[in-house]
């Protein structure tokens, strides 16, 4: 079986659905429907399936806004009956989420008197920063050079921005773009989610030859990157390589502050594009089961257009509804009594079986002389207590779910060492 999962802990991003039509009206038509891409996949006992996703349109921008009723999930090619597999759904928000972006601004000597703007441009953009977003800023002529590293401080991104001057009349742009996707790491999992992304704006080519697009193209794989290309000195065949994500070009620096904005929006919709589904398999015995997640009415009947997976049902067994806490597959009702020492610090985890609705848990401690409590602020399923009463005192912690009207009581004692 695969790695431990933690119940009841999927995402899904919460969007409304659109209609992908045409670029332009003289352009070539776009390839409808949606893409998805496998993230995540673990299943566990008593009879989890989970599997992290992400849906794109088919020019790979993200989509937000599906729900649960856009989904649909066969197993072995028989699709499964929500009123028994008790799909949950949760959003972004409640899990740990970091987004970072590297914004590379080119301030070779060519910029010249374009520089003001851009930089003003940057610190607009700055100033839109969302939640749990941090910004890297680089500037690269001869060498790029880390003026400020990630961080979410308006006041520092701004004065690291504004300190930028002009630099040398030699422009390494394929360096930049590699020291500027080193700085982060993608990462999807369980109980966190760090994604990244760069803006590389520059006005004209990679000048110093000390690197290669092939090299710059490797470095990147298939992180994200935006490239903005001003004037006309830039190779937009090139830019439009480097820019995976999206390429814009601009002819006038007034269009700098549009394009960072369209960018930072799109950032966003891709942040936003990343689901978790949940749900309990009906299937039983020692077999492999295919999986397969699709979009309801999906336009794309290609491999592209849905997630395929197998899973084993060995061990699979079936549940009593209720809220339980610290349950696991070998103890599947959790705990009711908990020795602690004093000083001892603990988590504790809330689990609703077949819910009706979204669980929402509210923790309390009848004594915090005993044990005090702390909810997790992104997911208020976990929870930590500190013991801090004498030997021999107990206190009750209380755990409601009250979007389901459930509660469980487990009793503290606080023991000798």
């Amino acid at each position: 079986m695969n790695s431990k999962l933690y119940p009841f802990f999927p995402v899904f991003l919460i969007f409304s659905l659109f209609q992908i039509g045409c670029e332009d009206s003289t352009g070539p038509v776009t390839p409808v429907g949606y893409e998805m891409k496998e993230l995540h996949f673990e299943y566990e006992l008593p009879c989890y399936v989970n599997v992290m996703f992400q849906v794109t349109d088919r020019k790979m921008a993200g989509i937000p806004n599906l729900k649960t009723e856009d989904f649909v999930v066969y197993e072995d090619d028989m699709e499964y009956s929500p009123t028994e597999s008790f799909p949950i759904i949760r959003k972004r928000e409640n899990i740990p989420y970091a987004l970072q972006t590297v914004l590379l601004l080119d301030n070779s000597a060519s910029v010249g008197a374009n520089l003001g703007e851009i930089k003003a441009a940057a610190v607009t953009m700055i100033g839109s920063i969302t939640a749990n977003q941090k910004f890297a800023i680089y500037k690269f002529s001869e060498t790029p050079v880390l003026v400020q590293d990630f961080t979410n401080n308006i006041s520092d991104l701004t004065d690291a921005i504004n300190s930028i001057q002009l630099g040398y009349a030699t422009t390494d742009l394929y360096g930049a773009i590699m020291a500027g996707v080193e700085r982060w790491t993608d990462y999807y999992a369980l109980d966190s989610i760090q994604q990244g992304f760069m803006i590389a704006l520059t006005d004209g080519s990679d000048t110093q030859h000390l690197h290669t697009l092939a090299e710059a193209l490797q470095a990147r794989g298939d992180k994200r990157i935006y490239t903005v290309g001003l004037g006309a000195e830039i190779d937009p065949d090139i830019l439009g390589q480097l820019g995976n994500a999206g390429f814009y070009q601009i002819n006038d620096v007034s269009g700098v502050v549009e394009s960072f904005t369209n960018i930072q929006n799109a950032s966003v919709n891709w942040a936003n594009s990343f689901y978790w589904l949940n749900y309990m398999s009906p299937t039983r015995g020692d077999i492999v089961h295919q999986f397969r997640l699709g979009i309801v009415n999906n336009p794309n009947t290609d491999r592209s257009g849905y997630i395929l997976n197998t899973f084993s049902s060995d061990g699979f067994f079936s549940v009593l509804g209720g809220l339980y806490i610290n349950a696991t597959g070998e103890l599947p009702y959790g705990i009711s009594h908990l020795d602690m020492y004093t000083s001892a610090t603990l988590t504790l985890e809330a689990t609703t079986y077949l819910p009706d609705t979204l669980p929402n848990y509210k923790w309390r401690s009848t004594d915090e002389s005993v044990v005090t409590i702390s909810v997790n602020d992104n997911d208020n399923s976990l929870a930590y207590i500190t013991a801090l009463g004498a030997v021999s005192e107990e206190a009750l912690i209380i755990v409601n779910d009250s979007t389901n009207a459930l509660f469980d009581t487990l009793t503290i004692a606080i023991i000798a060492k």
